[in-house]
């Protein structure tokens, strides 16, 4: 069976999704439940006789509701009406009205205003007072000072006239104090008392909505290849995790929990999106389960099913060496550094024969081409420190998959100046590792020259890219997001290419400053696609 996290649909599956983008586009019915965009699937499965079948299923709801006509029905229906789920729902909803209620209410308003009059009025108040008490103290020392000087019969009586001038000033301010921390200690009160009831609305709402998870995490039950149950709690306990929110809805654990349920072996999974683009995610184009809610989940149902492997498509190559660094031809499917895999990395294949080498820049896994290793600390330092001050050249060569047949129009540029810049400010997506988006808030900048290079008879492009800055997957992103060039790089499994084979990047040319001589080193290899 295909890896959901790293694959090109079987034609069958391909065929299956068509036809079921073509059934809800027709149906006015269907479109105006998935037409706001969703992520759909399709499952080919053997039954017990022999003969094959096909599921289907959607993400989380459709329009409001758990099931549709044609489709697996949830894991577990929360929608039932009456039932706990629903009860318990309603029940934190009004705490939540509530809540709204209590802390919009004109008493509450009337309550806090009351409290910032006073502690407006006391600041302005006391500041003001004090200002006329420093004015008085200067006017009793140059009285004081006067008084030494003129050395009068009564200067006892005068200087002690005017300490109780002082001791009474003092007093003054000090009751004037105490009558503000006393009216501000009542208005105090009264808003606490406003705020504590608040704070017991939320801290119900807590607690019931904790415990209302726990209960979707014990009765959401899921089974292995094997037939082996558990719940999603427990799927999580055993990695030490506890289940994100929900986890179960996509439309993966759908369709394969509906297959072990039914007695089907699944042959063959994919997941396409339908309807509005959202990021990346196109009608017609096909994505892996994402990694925050499904990775674990599906580890365990797929427990005991062979899956498909990606192989490396070929072997190093050597295309430079001397004492301070070594640049090499990297095959597609091999890591540029160790990673969490017993895959071996392009370095430890190279330290045998080089020894120690010390990473400058990484290529993605999954494309060729060319990459520097330096060989000792102060090579490494002052390459990556070219690489940061975009000193070096980089260009790319790709080839870009034809617009998907399903796709509607207007959805994407439908064709490509032959020249251009791309401009889209790029972050991790933490929730669907190892992937980025387009970040039009956060993101870092991210510029890419492209220069188109060839057009195919079926609608493939074959372009250059000249990447400005590195962030990760950046050439993948401003290819395929709509407000880039609107088109995967083909074999690209992460951001929605449905063509088989390995992804079609190749870094064909670098040119960067020798990190000890005086001279600049240039290489460029031959194109591979």
């Amino acid at each position: 069976m295909n890896n959901p996290f790293r694959y090109a649909p079987a034609d069958s599956v391909r065929e299956e999704a068509e036809r079921l983008i073509l059934e809800i586009a027709t149906s006015p019915e269907l479109d105006s439940v998935f037409s706001e965009g969703k992520m759909l699937g399709v499952l080919e499965a053997e039954k017990p006789d022999g003969s094959r079948c096909f599921l289907r299923a959607f993400s989380g709801l459709a329009g409001g509701r758990s099931q549709v006509e044609g489709f697996v029905p949830p894991v577990f229906d929360l929608t039932v009406p009456g039932g706990h789920f629903k009860t318990e729902e309603a029940e934190i909803s009004a705490l939540a009205a509530k809540l709204v209620e209590l802390e919009e209410s004109e008493a509450y308003r009337t309550a806090r205003e009351e409290l910032d009059g006073i502690r407006a009025q006391a600041s302005e108040t006391l500041s003001h007072r004090r200002s006329e008490l420093n004015l008085a103290k200067a006017a009793r020392k140059r009285k004081r000072e006067q008084i030494e000087a003129d050395n009068l019969p009564d200067k006892a009586l005068l200087l002690a006239e005017l300490d109780d001038e002082s001791r009474h000033e003092k007093a003054e301010l000090h009751r004037l104090a105490l009558s503000f921390r006393a009216a501000e200690a009542s208005a105090e009160a009264k808003r606490a008392g406003y705020a504590a009831g608040a704070e017991a609305l939320k801290a119900e709402m807590k607690s019931r909505s904790d415990a209302l998870q726990r209960w979707i995490f014990e009765h959401y039950t899921f089974h292995d290849s094997r037939g082996s149950l558990l719940s999603l709690r427990e799927i999580f306990a055993r990695r030490g995790m506890v289940p994100p929110g929900g986890t179960g809805d996509c439309a993966a654990p759908k369709l394969l929990e509906y297959a072990f349920r039914h007695g089907l072996k699944p042959l063959s999974m994919g997941e396409f999106w339908y309807g509005r683009p959202s990021g990346t995610h196109v009608q017609g184009r096909f994505y892996p389960s994402c990694q925050s809610k499904c990775a674990v989940l599906l580890e365990y149902m797929l427990d005991g099913i062979e899956l498909d492997s990606e192989p490396v498509s070929g072997e190093w190559k050597l295309i430079y060496e001397d004492g301070d660094l070594i640049v090499v031809d990297k095959p597609s499917g091999m890591l540029s550094v160790p990673g969490r895999t017993d895959a071996k990395s392009l370095p430890e294949l190279l330290e045998p024969s080089f020894g120690r080498l010390y990473p400058v820049h990484r290529l993605d896994m999954d494309t060729s081409g060319l990459i520097v290793f330096a060989r000792n600390p102060e090579a490494q330092s002052k390459l990556m420190a070219s690489f940061e001050s975009r000193e070096v050249v980089k260009e790319y060569v790709a080839v870009l998959d034809p617009l998907p047949a399903t796709l509607p129009t207007s959805t994407v540029p439908s064709s490509i100046p032959p020249s251009g810049t791309i401009n889209l400010p790029l972050s991790q997506d933490y929730e669907n590792r190892p992937c980025s988006k387009v970040d039009f808030v956060r993101g870092a900048p991210a510029l890419t020259r492209y220069e188109l290079a060839e057009r195919f008879p079926d609608g493939s492009l074959k372009l250059r890219f000249r990447p400005l800055t590195g962030r990760t997957h950046q050439l993948r992103l401003h290819s395929a997001h709509p407000s880039g060039l609107g088109r995967t790089i083909s074999g690209d499994r992460l951001y929605g290419s449905a063509t088989p084979g390995r992804l079609r990047l190749h870094a064909f040319r670098l040119e960067f400053r020798h990190p000890s001589e005086e001279r600049t080193l240039s290489f460029c290899i031959s194109e591979v696609f």
